[in-house]
């Protein structure tokens, strides 16, 4: 890897460009947070990968449910479709999205969001067959660009001191909720044969509706929440409103501008696609490698147990972010923690299909089919793969924002970088779902059987490393360019 040079001071030393701010005489005091508005940023930015992936625990049997194949094999290509559909919508919803909020503002839109949002997560709630499960599924998909939304809040609300930090919380809350939505997917689905209070005929014939209905009920209360809590930004820098005369670095007033992101800005933008494309075959696989028959190469477990796992990775998700991550970043800085994460995931992918040897090798399969090793060998792994993966998540996108050259393109550049995640996601489910389908009915020996998917997945995590370095620094704007903006405060 070529050193970089100090003439790059922003993330020329990975171990200072956490701070996000440039290199001047005087360090800038610290802005305080704040608070309010990141709270109920925050909030919507859990709703919206809650109700995206809380579908992944019983995806499976809800589509074996709609008897739309014979061969069970085959049940991997339609769950590659109702997962894609909402990914789909939202690269078609998101540039809309992001020029109706330049027009009407950050506020209405994500109030229109949050509603769309609860009503079509009930009503996926209430599929019986492929063609309900599809639309409503699309509906929340189109719905679905509150993230873009809040990153380009957060642009508006914070500066270079706070910006990193605030941006972490954001990354976190995003992390929480994709991973909080498959933990409860996998506790509640089911509810008639798990908890008695749940017995009745209306819970036996929607069997998925108690995690969807969870999922709206979160959208409906973070709709009230942010009604009455999150104010307009849309116009501010810095969290204020320019002066009436105030210019910025380039000696220019504040205000709409023909401006191009440089070149460099949209090296990090891919790398997140990279990321994304890795995390959302493993997540859209692993329901499928953990539901398929032991026989077949799988875990056969059911959506309870897959649900415990991915609630004990959800609490080691938010330890490591709060315990963890800091200390990462502040030794290696946040493109390098990126590198870490993107290098790490090599041999996780590679090795994880493995576990299933664990079952396949036991003699006493009828008496027990889920041994003890299992669980600790899925856990382990999981844990390193969702601490990674947050830290790889949470480090782009201070990376990306840091590649922005003004606070007025921070929108434009979290955009793409949400088109580029979204596409990923739209991508990601139909091959990951067509490659486990497409192994299992081929009959083919290693590594072209179960284990197909996840060597793929390991490759990219290699490619996704070799595009990191090409990832440069890139000095952001700097706060003191900006002393206009806050004169009338001193």
């Amino acid at each position: 890897m070529a050193r970089e040079s100090e003439s790059t001071p922003l993330l020329g030393d990975e171990r200072d460009s956490l701070s996000t701010t440039s290199v001047t005489d005087v360090t800038p005091k610290k802005t305080p947070l704040p608070l309010r508005q990141l709270i109920v940023i925050a909030a919507v930015s859990f709703a919206e990968p809650l109700g995206g992936s809380i579908i992944f625990p019983f995806i499976y049997q809800m589509i074996r449910s709609f008897n739309v194949t014979d061969d069970e094999k085959k049940l991997g290509y339609y769950v590659g479709l109702i997962t894609s559909v909402f990914s789909f919508a939202q690269v078609i919803s998101s540039i809309p999205i992001g020029n109706l909020s330049d027009r009407w503002g950050r506020r209405p839109m994500m109030l229109i969001g949050l509603f769309g949002n609860a009503i079509s997560s009930a009503f996926f709630g209430l599929s019986k067959s492929l063609v309900w499960a599809i639309v409503s599924r699309g509906v929340l998909g189109l719905m679905n660009g509150n993230i873009g939304v809040a990153k380009s809040m957060l642009g508006e609300i914070t500066d270079e001191t706070n910006r990193a930090q605030s941006f972490s919380v954001l990354g976190l809350m995003m992390a929480l909720g994709g991973v909080a939505g498959p933990a409860l997917g996998g506790l509640l689905s089911n509810p008639a044969d798990n908890f008695p209070i749940f017995d009745t005929p209306f819970w036996r014939t929607y069997p998925y509706a108690l995690p969807c209905l969870v999922s709206s009920a979160f959208s409906a209360f973070f709709f009230v929440f942010a009604y009455f809590n999150l104010p307009e930004t849309l116009g501010l820098v810095n969290g204020r409103k320019p002066l009436e005369n105030a210019r910025d670095q380039h000696g220019e007033k504040f205000g709409p501008r023909s401006e191009r992101l440089p070149l460099r800005a949209y090296v990090p933008v891919v790398s997140l696609f990279f990321l994304a494309f890795e995390q959302i075959i493993f997540g859209e696989v692993f329901p499928l490698f953990a539901s398929t028959p032991i026989e077949d190469g799988g875990l056969r477990l059911d959506t309870q147990q897959l649900g415990t796992i991915l609630s004990i990775n959800s609490a080691i998700m938010l330890l490591a972010q709060i315990l963890i991550y800091p200390r990462v970043a502040n030794a290696l800085g946040p493109l390098n923690t990126y590198r870490l994460g993107a290098i790490s995931f090599i041999p996780l992918d590679f090795i994880f299909p493995f576990i299933s040897l664990i079952v396949r090798n036991r003699s006493d399969l009828s008496t027990d089919p889920k041994p003890k090793s299992l669980f600790v060998a899925l856990n382990l792994i999981m844990a390193f793969k969702s601490a990674l993966s947050i830290f790889s998540f949470t480090s782009i996108f201070i990376v990306i924002n840091n590649a922005a050259p003004t606070p007025r393109l921070l929108g434009t550049i979290n955009g793409f970088g949400q088109t580029a995640a979204t596409l990923a996601r739209t991508i990601g489910p139909a091959v990951g779902g067509s490659l486990w389908a497409w192994s299992l009915s081929a009959g083919l020996p290693f590594p072209f059987d179960y284990h197909l998917v996840y060597n793929f997945i390991a490759i990219v995590g290699l490619v996704m490393y070799l595009w990191s370095l090409l990832v440069q620094p890139s000095p952001s704007t700097s706060s003191k360019s900006e002393e206009d903006v806050s004169a009338g405060d001193e």
